[in-house]
């Protein structure tokens, strides 16, 4: 049996993957099928002495499918859920992982011994819970940086809530993520006069760790400037949060983020530093062997723990033995041995996409890089060796990234080619020697950390240039798991053709870059049925978005939601603000595979509105924008305007009766504002942009934030056919959605774009109760989600995001 740690590995990870899929009832179904391939196969091996390779894999598959289910049946909260909400729990536990400060906020995994509720005690047997902690002062600031893991923390007054699920097609599944972690619920508190913490005792492991992170931090941030500190941060420590806003969207636009992430290319700078350092004061192969094994949990550690450092660190560790013992080697079996021991301590990893891409890179590099360097004709090998890890890098990341992000930097592998290499030996070992030689004396560090300044300030000063506006980043919709296979398929065959012994390689080779091509194709123009038109009301909190697609797959996006800013004290500002651009509408608009807006409407200029659209302008290219005739009021306004402006798109100001055909089957119609009845004061929302839009035999009415002396306006006007569906104006206020405005429109259904617990009270319940007066069917972003009306020749059917009652 050639590697057997390797099929073992593999049919281990197809059970979890079956398990998985499948749900935690079948466990008893695996059992027993472990049962029967051990006796079944045990015998023919015994017996026949023959398939032990395949009885073993086949049997390891049913175990791991049997122990996934066993952790899956448990993976449940020991905590009622009549709790959610719940306000003033005490509870005690004890921090688990090195705690996050980001402005005001702390964030920290507590491992809870027991809760109080009412004057009742209940214990807890491992309960992990996500901690919030919102800061009130400064003095409070300094005091919670010096908890660690272990520190034992006493808190009254806690809520607890459930992580919530998607709200949004494509959105970030909070709650999954976190019951992969084995973590059900999210505590949080404000301030720290119902706190009471206790330190660890000095030889706590993990608090020694994390103080050593700490001081990393710090130490780095004395010996660079502040504007290149935070990414030194972020390649040395992984501190992905310390990273400047900014400089993460550039490196995620040229696919440079793994550079962000601790993974093989840092850890060999390390152990090869760590080890040399032993040998040359004279240690023998063994006692530096042993020193820079030990030293490797506690780099993983101090690195944030994420599944590419452990994975290279256990790599290392395995290959540091068996060069310390003489014995065999073969990285192979110690990815997958690495990638097992990883899936043993949480089987729900192999779901992550961060296991995925640090297991199958690795894969792909340890498997193609020697025979397909041979094949590149330059003369240098190291040049060869190079441009086989760049294409089996991209071609392994590829469905990766596109699954799980709707993304994919296409010009990013010529950038690779050479900021990696830069990266991987001037800068990250120049960094760590900075930062080794700055805990001894800071003055030592100086001369690394200056020349490191330079050369970094150098690769971000190219990247910016070469940055040349929306499009770097490619929308992909996320293909199903028959493409992936098939993708997977086709590399493996184009490896065989490329490297193999083929009997004709030359037909093989054109074979397989033609089925590698058209998967690329398809998955980037799927071939959907072109009959269907979607509207989609995000939920962006209390806000307005809504996108359109029509079935000739023209985009049309309608505001683009936004919270509004307050002023904030240096200590409160966070690394990364809460963006509804960034996290909600650009998420959609990849997950749809839009890589063009043809059509956006700003209604009006509050910040609800167009809040989240600056981020949607530097990503997307734009053809028309559609405004009302005000001229910019705000700040905000301002800069989104001129982004727009900047990047070619047309700005068009419809006036009354406006109209014309999109495309077959297609038309809209703008009924408001008359630029010569404009509001003179600050308050524009009956200036907003109302439409009428037809597809096919559907009507929808999109009214912006109108209030009842404008719905008065229109009705004077107009005389509106009955519609099918209505976006309720101003989220629902009061002063909105008059009686006669609803007995003209005569809507079936209602969309109320509205945020959870807003603090204007909306919707207000008067329209709610004149919308049930009317028998109108009535959806709600805060209660439903994101809703989505897709719009067929037969008909037009609406869905939600979640059920009302969650």
């Amino acid at each position: 049996m050639k590697a057997p740690v390797s099929w073992l590995a593999g049919g281990w990870m197809g059970g979890i993957g079956v398990a998985l899929a499948w749900g935690s009832g079948y466990g008893g179904w695996w059992l027993f099928g472990a049962v029967v391939v051990g006796m079944g196969g045990g015998w023919v091996c015994l017996w026949r002495w023959r398939m032990w390779t395949a009885t073993c894999t086949l049997l390891s598959f049913f175990v791991g499918a049997a122990y996934t289910s066993w952790v899956d049946a448990r993976n449940v909260s020991s905590i009622d859920d009549r709790l959610a909400d719940h306000v003033g729990i005490k509870m005690y536990g004890v921090i688990q992982s090195a705690p996050e400060v980001d402005g005001d906020q702390l964030t920290c995994m507590v491992k809870v011994r027991w809760i109080e509720v009412d004057g009742a005690v209940r214990r807890l047997e491992d309960e992990k819970v996500w901690f919030r902690l919102r800061v009130q002062s400064p003095t409070e600031l300094r005091t919670i940086r010096d908890w660690t893991s272990g520190t034992r923390l006493s808190v009254d007054g806690v809520r607890l809530t459930r992580p919530e699920p998607a709200r949004n097609p494509g959105g970030f599944d909070a709650r999954s993520f976190y019951r992969r972690q084995f973590v059900h619920w999210i505590a949080s508190t404000d301030g720290l006069h119902g706190v009471s913490a206790e330190q660890p005792p000095p030889w706590h492991v993990f608090a020694w760790a994390d103080r050593i992170r700490q001081s990393g931090g710090e130490t780095l941030a004395q010996l660079y400037p502040a504007e290149i500190s935070g990414l030194i941060r972020g390649l040395v420590l992984g501190e992905r949060k310390a990273v400047p806003e900014e400089v993460d969207r550039l490196f995620a636009q040229w696919g440079l983020t793994h550079l962000l992430a601790i993974s093989g290319m840092n850890v060999a700078v390390f152990v090869a530093g760590v080890y040399g350092l032993l040998t040359r004061l004279r240690l023998t192969r063994e006692v530096a062997g042993g020193l820079t094994m030990v030293s490797l949990p506690i780099f993983a550690w101090v690195t944030g723990a994420e599944a590419s450092v452990v994975r290279a660190c256990m790599m290392a560790g395995f290959t540091l033995v068996a060069a310390v013992f003489g014995k065999w080697h073969d990285r192979l079996s110690f990815l997958f041995l690495a990638g097992w021991m990883m899936l043993l301590w949480n089987p729900y990893q192999l779901l992550e996409a961060g296991f995925q891409l640090t297991c199958l890179i690795t894969l792909g590099l340890l498997l193609a890089v020697e025979p397909l360097s041979g094949r590149f004709p330059l003369p240098w090998k190291r040049g060869n060796q190079l441009l086989a890890v760049t294409l089996i890098a991209h071609l392994v990341s590829f469905p990766v990234m596109i699954v799980y992000f709707y993304a994919f930097p296409t010009g990013s592998w010529w950038v690779n080619l050479w900021v990696v290499p830069i990266v991987g030996s001037v800068v990250f070992p120049l960094a760590l020697l900075s930062l080794m030689l700055g805990w001894i004396a800071p003055v030592l560090g100086a001369v690394p950390a200056w020349v490191c300044t330079w050369v970094t300030k150098g690769l971000l000063w190219l990247l910016e240039r070469f940055s040349a506006g929306p499009g770097m980043l490619t929308s992909w919709s996320p293909p199903s798991w028959i493409w992936c296979a098939a993708y997977a398929a086709v590399c493996v065959y184009a490896l065989y053709a490329w490297t193999g012994n083929a009997l004709y390689p030359r037909r093989h080779r054109w074979c397989s870059l033609a089925l590698l091509t058209g998967l690329i194709f398809y998955s980037y123009h799927p071939f959907y049925g072109g009959m269907e038109a979607r509207i989609t009301f995000l939920d962006v909190g209390q806000g307005d978005c809504a996108v359109i697609e029509t079935p000739k797959g023209q985009v049309i996006v309608v505001d683009g939601g936004g919270m509004p800013s307050f002023p904030q004290k240096s200590w409160q500002r966070r690394q990364y603000s809460y963006d509804v651009g960034e996290n909600t509408v650009v998420p959609y608009l990849r997950f749809r595979g839009i890589r063009q807006i043809d059509y956006l409407i700003m209604t009006h200029g509050d910040t609800d509105h167009i809040g989240g659209l600056q981020t949607v302008a530097e990503q997307f290219p734009v053809r028309f924008v559609l405004r009302n005739p005000h001229p910019p009021r705000t700040e905000t306004e301002r800069k989104l305007v001129r982004t727009l402006i900047e990047q070619g798109a047309r700005t068009v100001t419809p006036s009354p009766g406006t109209a014309w055909t999109l495309e077959p089957g297609v038309a809209w119609q703008f009924l408001h504002p008359d630029p010569a009845h404009l509001a003179t004061d600050e308050r524009t929302n009956n200036d907003s942009i109302v439409f009428l839009l037809q597809i096919q035999r559907f009507r929808l009415l999109m009214t912006g934030d109108i209030e009842q002396e404008a719905e008065a306006d229109l009705m004077g006007k107009w005389r509106f056919p009955p519609v099918d569906v209505l976006k309720v104006a101003h989220h629902g206020s009061r002063t909105s959605t008059g009686e006669s405005w609803l007995a003209q429109v005569r809507p079936g259904f209602a969309v109320i774009s509205v945020g959870r617990h807003n603090r204007f009270g909306h919707p207000a319940p008067e329209v709610i109760r004149r919308l049930q007066s009317h028998r109108i069917r009535v959806y709600r972003t805060d209660r439903h989600g994101a809703v989505t009306i897709r719009i067929r020749p037969a008909g037009w059917t609406v869905e939600t995001m979640m059920s009302e009652a969650r």
